[in-house]
């Protein structure tokens, strides 16, 4: 109908599991979802590194890459003592929880001052019931939390020390990691979507090939160790917040390709 107006159509894709989900469908619907593909002017992807979602589907010239930002919330002031891990996300197993939350038990094995908040919506209350039983061993150092938003999502940014983001299964382009960027705190994630393009490893954090525990306590116990090393990661990690992924950078890269579509022939 859009192509019968004379409109131009974009798409945009938000995550990063299109390509499963197509992979999925019967013939009869892959071949309807290509033939619509093929009608779109351009379609962008959260990252670099999502580009081959659309491998075989649409011309490599008609894909684009519009990544996230999100609105400056300040900067965590620095806390030299007893620093905090936050994990703030859907408290379920394909976000990570569960290898974070081993990986802040290992950690308070060995650094018993540390302490962590983890954040989030109680999706699957099996595993969230597992989580509040183990956090009770250490009630003065793990706190569960409900979904925070708002004043309350901030405040919990800026108490922080360091953000534990380690999913498990796709992603395209948290907020959350940008949110941690922007609030001046080092990233310890995995590479999954376009994380790795946000957080340089090493730099303004850590990006783990996978989830496992013990290398998550391990970068954990570099930070919680390393005043240093974490004031190092932490003006790094604004920085990189500042060049690339603040709100305004992130409605100038949408607007210029929407011109950019405009401008396109049809």
């Amino acid at each position: 109908m859009a192509r019968l107006r004379g409109w131009k159509v974009a798409g945009h894709l938000r995550g990063s599991e299109f390509r499963e989900l197509y992979a999925h469908q019967n013939r009869l619907v892959r071949s309807l979802i290509k033939a619509s593909l093929i009608r779109l002017s351009s379609v962008a992807v959260m990252g670099e590194s999502l580009q081959w979602v659309f491998n075989g589907l649409v011309d490599p010239e008609r894909i684009t890459v519009v990544s996230n930002g999100t609105p400056d919330q300040g900067v965590a002031p620095f806390e030299e003592e007893e620093p905090m891990g936050l994990f703030i996300s859907g408290l379920r197993a394909r976000k990570g929880v569960i290898e974070a939350f081993d990986a802040a038990l290992e950690v308070l094995e060995e650094e018993p001052t540390a302490r962590f908040v983890f954040a989030g919506e109680a999706a699957e209350p099996a595993l969230y019931e597992q989580l509040e039983r183990r956090a009770r061993r250490h009630p003065e150092r793990m706190r569960l939390l409900d979904v925070v938003t708002g004043e309350e999502r901030r405040r919990l940014f800026l108490a922080a020390s360091y953000l534990v983001f380690p999913p498990v299964e796709p992603e395209g382009h948290p907020r959350v990691v940008i949110e941690g960027l922007g609030a001046g705190l080092p990233v310890i994630a995995t590479d999954r979507g376009a994380i790795a393009e946000s957080v340089m490893d090493g730099e303004c954090g850590y990006v783990l090939a996978d989830p496992d525990p013990t290398l998550l306590a391990e970068r954990m116990l570099r930070l919680v160790r390393d005043v240093e090393l974490r004031r190092r990661m932490a003006l790094a990690a604004r920085q990189r917040f500042e060049e690339h992924f603040t709100q305004e950078a992130a409605d100038e890269r949408l607007a210029l390709w929407l011109e950019d579509v405009q401008r396109s022939p049809l």
